[in-house]
Formats: C-alpha cells, structure tokens, sequence
C-alpha cells in the first residue's frame, strides 16, 4: 500500500479510536449512581449575618487592605454586633473559617449556624457529654474569592494575613477573665493547606493553633502544577510538618517544627467519589501526620453521615455539619488556657465522632467489674453481634474488663436506602459489634446485653486472589458464620471500578443483607445495604492512586464485611468494570492530557523539521510517524512506567527541577512509604492508560489542527484588505509595542500576560502566511505549540485579572522574569517577518530540544507541569538564534 494512503488511513483508525474513547468517558461520566455513590445531603436551613471587624485595618498587617475578616453571628440565637462593638459580644471560644480556592466568607455559615443551634438549643444535653462546654464564636476570612489553587505567592499572603487575624482575634478576649491562647481552625479545600502553612511561617503566634480540621484540602498532592511556587510551598509545608513528628532532634529547623506542630490535631475529611473537582486520594494525610495527630476520614464511613460529598456541598452537607458541630462543643475546654482539652482527649472524641468503630484505633473503654453472670470464652472464636438496638458487651480477665460498644450501621430492611437512617432520617440506624479472637483470646469470659443475633464463629477470613480482569469468584458454605470478611488483595487499584454480584437466597431475618466495603489504609467504609441477590453492584475504593505517597507495608486490596442474611450456599463474584473506569482516567489524568499533547505535536515538528525542504503539514507527518513508527510508540508508552517506577532516584536525578534546587523532591520523604512521581505515577507493571492518553491526544491534536485550518480559511480574505501600504506605520507600532511590554514585565504585568499577546501575534503570522505552504506549516506547528503551553499560563492570568477586578492595585508579586517570555516574544516578533523558510545545519539543535521536551513532558509533566513552558522557552531562543544567523 502506498505510505501517503496508508498514512491517511491512520489517521482515521486515530480519529476513530480517539473519538470511541471520549464518547466512552463521557458515558461513563453520565452512568447513574447507585446504593452507597447516591449523594444524599439534607438541606439545610439558617439566619447568617456577618459583622465585618474593620478595626482590624492596614495598621496590623498591608494585606488587609485586599482581604477582610468577619465575625458569623446566627439570627435569634447569637448577639448581633452593633457598630464597632464587635468585641463586646465575644463570649466563647474562637474558631476561624478558611475558605478555598475562589472561595467565599459566606461559606462557614452552615457549620457555624449548627454549632449556634446545638448549643443553645440543646445546651443541657451537651453539658452533660461535656461539662466545659462554652459557646463557639465564628471567624471567617473574606479573601475576595483569591484563586489560591493557582499561585503560590496568594497562598503565602493568605497565610500570612491569616497568622496576624489570629494575633487580632485573640487580643479582642484580652479583657475577659481566662482569655483563650489558640483558635480553632476549619480550613475548606485548599484553605486546609493555607492552615498548615501558617504553622511554619515566622509569624505565626506560638501555640494559636492546635485544632485543625479540613474539608476536600489536597494535604498529598496539589492539584494544579501550573506554578512552580506552589510546589515549592507545597514541599516546604511536607518538610516541616514531616521532619516536626518523625525527626524533631535532627536540626533546629526540626525543633522548631517539633515545638509547633507537637500538640495540634489534624482532621482530614473528603467527600470520595462524587468529588469531580479534586481527587480524594490526594486529601490523605499519609506519611505527614502520624495517628496520634490525625487521620483522613471518608464521608462515606462517618456514622450517621454514610453519603459522599462534592466539593462544595462539604461546608454545607447537613449530616456532616452536624457531626463537625457535635465534634467542636466537645472538645472545648474552657477551663484550659487553650480552651481545647489535650491532644490525647481530642483525638479520642475525633475518633468516636468520625471513625466508624471497625478501625483498629476506635476500640472501647478499660475499666474494672464485679462477679456478674457471664459466659466463658473459647480460643479462636469470633464473636459477632447484631441488633436494633445499642449493644455493650464487657471482656473479662480477673478483675479487669474492657467496655466493647456496637458500631452504628445504616438500616437495611425492606427497600430502605442508606439515608433514611442517616441524621435526620426516619428510621433509627442498627448497631453491630464485631470483636476478631486476637482480642477475645486476651480474655476468659464475656459479660453481655441483650441481642436478636449472637454468634461466636471460628474465624474465617476468605480471599479472592488472582487478577481480576476476566472475573474471580468465591463460594461461602451454608454453615457460614454471621458476619464475615472476604479479602481481595488485587482490588488495590483507584482507577478502577469493580462489579460485584452475590447469588444467594434471600433469609427471613430482621435485617437484609448489607455489606461494609473497606481499606486499611486510608480509613475508607462504604455501605452497600438491602444487597439484592443476583445484581451488579459498582464498587470504588481510595488506595493505591496515581502521584500519592502509599503506605508500603499495609495490605491495600479492598474489604467485604459481610453480614450474609441467608443460611444457603452463597457465592460472591468480582470483576473489573472497564467503561465505568473511563470516567477516574479524566479527575487523575487531566494534566497529563497537556504535556501529552505537548509531546505529539513536538514530535511532528521534529518529522517535520527532517523534511526542511518542504516542510510538510502537521497532519502529514503526524500519519506518517503512526503509521511507520506507531507500534514502536504503543511499546514506549507501556513499557515506560515499569522502567521509571524501577529507577526513581535515577530520574529524581536527572530532573531539571530537582538540579536547581535539591529541596525540590519526586520521593517519598518517608521510607515506609512509596511513591511514583513520573509518567503515570502508576504502580503496576505494565498498563494501557498511556496509549488511551495518547489516542486521545491525538484526536484533540487533530481537531486542534483542522479548527485552525478552518478559521485561516474563513479569515484570509480579511488579511488580504488588512495588509496594505501601512506595513511600514505597523512595523514601528510593533517595535513601540515590544519596548512597552519588555519594559512592564519588570515593573507590574505578569509574563503570561504577554504569552498571551505572544499567540495572538503568532496567529496574525499563521494567516499572513496563508499563501506560501512551507511557510504557513511551519508558523502552525508554532501556533500549536503555543497554544498547548497556554493552559500552564493561563491560572497565572486569571489571578492578575482577579487582581485587578477588585482593585489590588499593589504590583503583582511573581511571574516578572523577563527573560522567561523575551526569547518567545522576539521569536514570533521574527516569524512576522519570515518570507521563506531557509535550511540551516543548525536545526539539528531545535530537534534536540525538541526531543528533550517530549522526554520531559512525558516523564515529568504532570507533576512539573510549569516547566514545559521554560522548556518551551528555551527552544524558542534556539530558534530565535538561528533565524536571526541564517537571515
């Protein structure tokens, strides 16, 4: 077959694929969820108003005169503030609301508004789960709705404004008897990461904070790599957070951290699945925070919340307001200079209020007993327990005894779905008490209530082992215990959904049967209840995820504690779902979509650098190089990921960034724990999601390519009657035009401000060129090189606009490096004046840089993303340079 027809045939197999494949992902995105997916927050209702604080002005910190610090009154219960009295009506304890990226003040009121109904609604009641109760009083800060995923510097600035509020807050308790020394923080999405690094800067009050809890904040990976300051702040806030818990001896730098972060609580809280704006594996605390400071919760297991959560709906869920409420009223103190209790006393009611009970770290209370009735224990039996009502059972050696408590689990009776018996729900929730021999085995004899279902079991741990692609199944024998576990080790995986489907015969017990799917690591419980026998049931979990410190020693396979209403003979299947998967490629890979553009088109430019003397059309090329080469690129992009994941310090090595400053790190800082920085940052051997990336970023190159084609042919009629005697007026407006903006860069506009002035000249050049062939291909391979770098100026841009809407009129503080956009600037201030390309032997050099981006996109570019564009940058003044010596 002649190369040019099998070229274009290629190119619609590309088209094809590409096009099944996004058609596939946005199905999948469209599937309904189901059973424990169903987002099922109540709504909520309240009486907000905000005092603005405007004494706290430019005399205590420049950065008031852009942010803004209010105080959160609820109508009919709280005292409203007259003017300039706000200080005069501080009774309780201070709590300080972060909002997050293009966040609102507003946004604290649902939990404020719930921690003002409690207390004064139900007061007695929690006087008596806590005699030191006190009144909350809510702060939150009013940063203009800042874009803080975007920009490192705003994060710093919010910290640091943040750090002085705290300073201000406190000084308004300084006339009451006992003032509070600390203030309590709620931080939402990354108003959770502003949270931690206030700790580490120079201005933070020592000990002002030592409650933190945090709503979808990305503590294990930033969302966007578009700013390499962010990065930067990102791996200081680890360091110091890190090296403060495990190594606090090392160097002062260690003590200090040590002496901040010794005593503070950190909560982290994330929706799971139906958060589309940020990966809930990226909220884990991991290697940072150990357990007696912490712990990441899934929404999905908190008693009585039992529902994911998007990324907004966190701040106002009302199940979970609830809990967050409860959860503040009890740790307070207010006979503690802090007006919290101890670090130790805190995490205990954390973990009752959160944890679901099941986790190794929630178990009961140790107390003595006297001679009552009681059973005597056998060895290597489990005892499993189930009820409607709450069960309290004593273990028993001697004179010592430990109190077990039931775990509250949703009703599953009938056609009742997980939220009716959630809080505020109709139905009152069951408790289960599962207690494995390792416990039982340290005692002799049990003390019981009354329960309808009571077991003791040999315990029975069942495994699905083996791959899971083509299915695995189990049988359970009728002689089944009550409750049980089956393990599947190869079910570890975040990008992935699996099928399960129990064929058993419906029981005739109170309850029907329900299932508790969980991970070791991170704490994560989803409820499956009313288990239908014979339908698909869609499991996702959060364990191993691509660019997230892992835990290296824990068992990462998925969980299924059964509680089987059936006395058949039960089997239990489980596959991969393979569309349903689609859908977790996009929330992981989005960034990774960029650089992977990026890298085809700087491989078609290579082709077509290698054919100067024509300089054939994108679209020619890039047929030609998948059909000739297509194959060898398939095993790349496979074989790639075993390779970087095999050698990682060898490529943390060879990392630009990483060589200009060592403090930049792709590892785990942590040797318990592993990470994969590069590529796909998966940890299997071999996988396809960089070939489903690559034919997806070859249907949107393609697309790109011919859109572009299409405006050029639309407009060129345009060029012509624009193009006249005046290219000599316009040749001096152009000069005019880059002496201004090389003088701005410097002094107050962002280089990205002026990438952006970059591709429109770029596009100018592409139409001017329309007419000459070699010419008008190579300013579209320019032009589209350009236009994939625009995405990593673009949150750069948006913030300096924002910026200047609410009339921040102090000079932007980064991004002012002229020499970061000079070379791009003059180089299409040069293709403006091309009339013919020339070949030169120098080009040899743009190829390698061009290659060396596409190594660098590809092994680097979802993490690094910031610096394809000095990459770019660079090429751009290799080209610039041999232009300007070929003239």
């Amino acid at each position: 077959m002649d190369q040019r027809l099998r070229s274009k045939y290629v190119l619609y197999y590309l088209l094809f694929i590409g096009g099944l494949l996004i058609s596939l992902i946005i199905y999948s995105y469209n599937l309904k969820s189901y059973g424990s997916d169903i987002p099922s927050c109540r709504p909520v209702w309240m009486g907000p108003s905000y005092a603005r604080i405007k004494s706290f002005d430019e005399s205590y910190t420049k950065l008031a005169s852009k942010y803004s610090l209010y105080l959160y009154r609820e109508q009919g219960k709280n005292k409203i503030p007259e003017e300039q009295s706000t200080d005069q009506l501080l009774s309780g304890i201070p709590v300080l609301f972060i909002p997050g990226n293009a966040g609102s003040f507003r946004q604290a009121r649902s939990i404020a508004s719930e921690s003002s109904n409690l207390y004064f609604e139900q007061l007695e009641k929690y006087t008596e789960i806590n005699p030191n109760i006190q009144e909350l009083d809510f702060f939150t800060a009013d940063f203009n709705e800042d874009f803080t995923a975007f920009h490192g510097r705003t994060i710093l600035d919010q910290a640091e404004f943040l750090n002085e509020a705290i300073k201000y807050i406190l000084e308004l308790y300084k006339d009451h008897n006992d003032p509070p020394r600390s203030v309590i923080i709620i931080g939402h999405s990354m108003g959770g990461i502003v949270a931690r690094l206030m700790i580490t800067l120079p201005n933070y009050l020592q000990d002002s904070i030592n409650t933190i809890i945090t709503l979808s904040s990305p503590h294990s990976a930033a969302p966007l790599t578009f700013d390499g300051d962010i990065l930067r702040i990102y791996n200081a806030i680890d360091q110091f957070w890190y090296f403060g818990y495990n190594d606090p001896l090392k160097n002062e730098y260690s003590k200090l951290a040590n002496s901040r972060i010794k005593n503070v609580s950190l909560i982290s809280i994330t929706g799971g699945e139906t958060d589309t704006t940020l990966p809930a594996d990226y909220t884990t605390l991991g290697f940072l925070v150990p357990s007696s400071n912490g712990f990441t919760i899934f929404a999905t297991g908190i008693p009585q919340v039992w529902t994911p959560i998007d990324h907004l709906a966190i701040v106002w869920c009302a199940q979970l307001r609830t809990k967050i409420a409860e959860s503040l009223l009890e740790i307070i103190n207010k006979q503690d200079v802090h007006k919290t209790y101890s670090l130790e006393k805190r995490m205990e009611i954390f973990r009752n209020k959160f944890m679901t009970g099941f986790e190794s770290l929630a178990i009961g209370e140790t107390e003595f007993e006297s001679n009552e009735n009681s059973i005597q224990l056998e060895k290597d039996k489990h005892l499993s327990l189930i009820s409607l009502d709450k069960i309290e059972v004593k273990l028993c050696k001697s004179e010592k005894c430990i109190t077990m408590k039931s775990q509250l689990v949703p009703k599953s009776t009938g056609d009742l779905i997980i939220s009716d018996s959630s809080l505020g729900g109709n139905e009152q929730p069951m408790h289960v008490l599962n207690i494995p021999s390792s416990i039982t085995n340290e005692y002799d004899y049990l003390i019981k209530g009354d329960a309808a279902e009571y077991q003791f079991n040999t315990e029975t741990n069942y495994i699905i082992d083996g791959n899971l692609i083509f299915g695995k199944s189990i049988t359970i024998p009728e002689d089944h215990p009550l409750s049980f576990n089956i393990n599947i080790p190869h079910a570890w995986n975040s990008l992935l959904v699996y099928n399960a489907k129990f064929n058993y015969e419906q029981g005739d017990k109170f309850y029907y049967t329900f299932v508790r799917q969980w991970v070791e690591e991170p704490f994560e419980t989803k409820w499956h209840i009313n288990l239908q026998p014979n339908k698909n049931y869609k499991l996702t979990q959060h364990s191993v995820s691509p660019y997230v410190p892992f835990k290296s020693d824990s068992n990462h396979g998925m969980n299924l504690q059964i509680w089987l209403n059936s006395k058949s003979e039960t089997t239990i299947s489980i596959s991969i779902d393979l569309i349903s998967s689609l859908k977790l490629l996009i929330l992981r890979y989005r960034l990774s979509l960029v650089s992977m553009i990026l890298s085809i088109t700087s491989l078609v430019t290579i082709f077509q650098y290698l054919k100067f003397d024509k300089f054939p059309n994108l679209i020619n090329r890039l047929g030609y190089i998948n059909s000739k080469y297509g194959l060898i690129i398939g095993i790349i992009l496979i074989i790639l990921n075993p390779i970087v994941k095999s050698y990682p310090h060898v490529f943390n090595l060879i990392d630009l960034v990483v060589f200009q400053d060592y403090n930049e790190i792709n590892l785990s800082l942590s040797s318990n724990f592993k990470l994969n920085s590069f590529y796909l940052g998966l940890q299997e051997n071999f996988s396809i999601i960089g070939l489903i990336l690559y034919f997806i970023s070859n249907f949107i190159l393609i697309l790109t390519y011919h859109l572009i084609i299409s405006c050029c042919y639309l407009l060129n009629f345009i060029i012509k009657r624009v193009r006249s005697s005046t290219n000599n007026r316009n040749s001096k407006y152009k000069l005019y035009l880059t002496i201004f903006l090389i003088v701005l860069i410097p002094i107050y506009i962002p280089y990205q401000v002026v990438y952006v002035i970059c591709c429109l000249i770029q596009i100018i050049n592409v139409l001017k060129s329309y007419n000459n062939n070699q010419l008008f291909n190579y300013q579209v391979s320019w032009l589209i090189l350009m236009l994939w770098i625009l995405p990593i100026n673009i949150p750069i841009l948006i913030v300096f606009i924002h910026n200047l809407s609410i009339n921040w009129k102090t000079p932007f503080s980064s991004h002012h490096n002229l020499l970061s956009i000079l070379p791009i600037l003059l180089l299409v201030q040069k293709n403006n004046q091309l009339e013919k390309l020339k070949q030169s032997k120098y080009n040899i050099l743009i190829i390698l840089g061009l290659g060396y981006l596409i190594f660098y996109s590809l092994i680097y570019g979802n993490r690094h993303t910031f610096w394809l564009y000095h990459l770019f940058n660079f090429v751009s003044l290799i080209n610039l340079i041999i232009l300007n010596i070929e003239k």
